[in-house]
């Protein structure tokens, strides 16, 4: 369900045995790992993202069922090791990016009700450990994915529920702060969103919208129909 790189090594999210296949960038090719799928933790439920942080020290999983969240350590070779599961501050944690800092920027979906979907600030220690720094709530319904800006300064939140995105100001040290409860509102349940060339884009069923991205960081005008007639199987964006 859910795929990372970092430098050589690449790893793979398998929701349906709840592990991490591994991968290994070879030149030009993407070829299989020696190493056996690693499980997390047996407390996890429906595992949704999985990420390296900016260093590749670690990996992250958020667990949306279980409202939790899986670490591990990346060894030198690309091993994944020292698996810790932490009980999220939020409910139902979806997507995720990081700051400046470093830190881990999770939406958390709240059970998918109105007005209680919110955005958790986590410090990852050096061991994986996972310091809770702030947790914020937005008035939308199921926020899913999350993604932050090139500077690590603004968060976006899809709310699936909504039809919406909500924005953050992430401040000194991870803190959160509600930029506009209402970013933009992007049609019918979004299903997936990335930013990239000044612009920003969601998936919305058969149809991709967009919105400039100003330089504040504010969006602009919605095209809610910038691409349509998209597979109905289509379930993510990529800038590449």
């Amino acid at each position: 369900v859910s795929v990372a790189a970092h430098g050589r090594w690449v790893v793979v999210l398998n929701q349906g045995s709840n592990t991490v296949g591994s991968l290994v960038l070879t030149g030009h090719a993407l070829v299989p790992s020696s190493r056996a799928a690693v499980e997390l933790s047996s407390a996890a439920a429906t595992p949704v993202q999985i990420g390296f942080t900016p260093s590749g020290a670690h990996v992250i999983v958020t667990e949306k069922v279980s409202s939790s969240i899986d670490t591990f350590n990346v060894s030198s070779d690309g091993r994944l090791t020292g698996l810790r599961h932490t009980v999220s501050t939020g409910t139902a944690p979806y997507g995720f990016g990081f700051s400046a800092g470093g830190q881990a920027i999770v939406s958390d979906a709240g059970g998918g009700a109105g007005g209680v979907s919110a955005a958790t600030s986590y410090r990852v220690g050096a061991a994986g450990e996972l310091h809770p720094i702030s947790e914020v709530g937005e008035s939308q319904a199921a926020a899913c994915w999350l993604v932050v800006n090139g500077a690590g300064t603004r968060a976006y939140l899809a709310n699936a529920g909504s039809g919406t995105v909500s924005s953050y100001n992430i401040g000194p040290g991870g803190r959160l702060t509600l930029r506009s409860d209402v970013a933009a509102t992007v049609g019918v349940h979004p299903i997936d969103e990335v930013l990239g060339g000044g612009w920003f884009f969601v998936l919305t069923t058969t149809e991709i919208a967009s919105a400039p991205l100003s330089s504040s960081g504010d969006l602009g005008v919605v095209n809610e129909s910038a691409a349509s007639g998209l597979p109905a199987a289509a379930t993510g964006l990529a800038i590449v």
